[in-house]
């Protein structure tokens, strides 16, 4: 039988391995030998940071602030190296999302296979009993509904 923390734990080292993790630290690793391209990328992730927390907080964020996020945006793509940390940055995220996506999947197909698709069964008490075989209920007793039957 397979033991799903034994892959969880495959899976981890495989995406810690995989090319896409090796190219975005490779340039963050790059990147961090020029302080100016270094400081542009945290300036930008701090901005980041803060629209995401305040979003996340439920409060608005002024159009200025959004419009200031996406001309910082413009400007650091244009550095060489920032660009190449976001870009690696994007592939690896995708990678999540989709390895996200086919757990959330395989939850999904079991959520189908169990308790959407399973019903309970009512006993002549009443009571749900999953699993449960249905009994008739007996002449002149009350079905688990109350009506006589």
């Amino acid at each position: 039988m397979i033991n799903p923390y034994d892959k969880a734990n495959e899976l981890a080292r495989a995406l810690k391995e995989c090319a896409d993790a090796k190219e975005w630290l490779k340039a963050q690793e790059e990147l961090a030998r020029d302080a100016d391209g270094w400081r542009m990328l945290e300036d930008f992730r701090s901005r980041q940071e803060e629209i995401a927390k305040a979003l996340s907080e439920g409060r608005t964020v002024p159009e200025e602030e959004r419009q200031i996020a996406g001309r910082l945006y413009e400007v650091i793509v244009l550095h060489a190296g920032v660009r190449r940390v976001l870009e690696a940055e994007q592939r690896l995220v995708r990678l999540l999302a989709d390895v996200q996506r086919i757990i959330g999947d395989a939850w999904s197909e079991l959520t189908e296979q169990g308790y959407k698709r399973i019903k309970p069964v009512a006993a002549p008490d009443g009571n749900a009993h999953p699993g449960a075989e249905a009994k008739p209920a007996a002449e002149g007793r009350p079905d688990p509904k109350g009506q006589s039957v």
